[in-house]
């Protein structure tokens, strides 16, 4: 009796031993998107690219934060700037000059205006944002580098003032240009005589 006690219950271990060796493993459930529904999002790390330096010193457009230069770049752009301005300032009144030297102004003249007075423009920004900077980081009031800078900041708002007076006969167009002549030679007299100021500051 004893032993068939034991042998049943060695039947009954194994039956349960093979009955749980059949069950399959749990399976890890894997959500599919619906279908129609957007994607999970991907996140990734954005690095910012690192910030180019421009040397004051190249002929290249200088897109570059004054700010940023020692005090020596500074001048150099200050120096280069306003001859650039200058320069600027000089090819617009002498092609103004070149249109009015016959006493009528032409619609291809008024056109071929149009980029020198951007052009002149630009330069103008370039020059004033480096004299600014250097203002405000490196020059004290009452000194003689201060007082330079100053002047040379009235002469470019004295050239501001005569480009917009030339942008104004510009938009007036080539009939009514050829009209305001004279007053475009009184403008183009005072616009040459603030040029020579500005050509003739001493900055060092």
């Amino acid at each position: 009796m004893k032993l068939g006690s034991v042998s049943l219950l060695t039947l009954l271990l194994f039956s349960v031993t093979l009955l749980l060796a059949c069950v399959p493993p749990p399976q890890t459930k894997t959500e599919t998107p619906a279908e129609g529904s957007p994607p999970e999002a991907e996140f990734e790390l954005e690095v910012e690219p690192e910030t180019t330096k421009v040397n004051p010193n190249s002929d290249a457009d200088p897109k570059f934060d004054p700010y940023e230069l020692s005090e020596a770049e500074l001048i150099e752009v200050i120096h280069r700037s306003l001859s650039a301005a200058v320069s600027a300032a000089q090819k617009l009144a002498e092609a103004l000059a070149g249109a009015v030297g016959d006493d009528r102004i032409t619609p291809e003249e008024i056109i071929s205006l149009e980029p020198l007075i951007e052009n002149a423009e630009d330069a103008l920004f370039k020059a004033e944002d480096a004299i600014y900077a250097y203002l405000d980081l490196y020059a004290e009031e009452d000194t003689p580098r201060y007082t330079v800078l100053s002047d040379i900041e009235l002469d470019l708002s004295d050239i501001w003032f005569f480009i917009d007076g030339i942008y104004y006969f510009v938009e007036a167009g080539a009939v009514d240009a050829t009209e305001l002549i004279p007053d475009i030679r009184e403008t183009l007299s005072e616009f040459n005589q603030v040029i020579s100021s500005l050509r003739a500051r001493k900055f060092r």
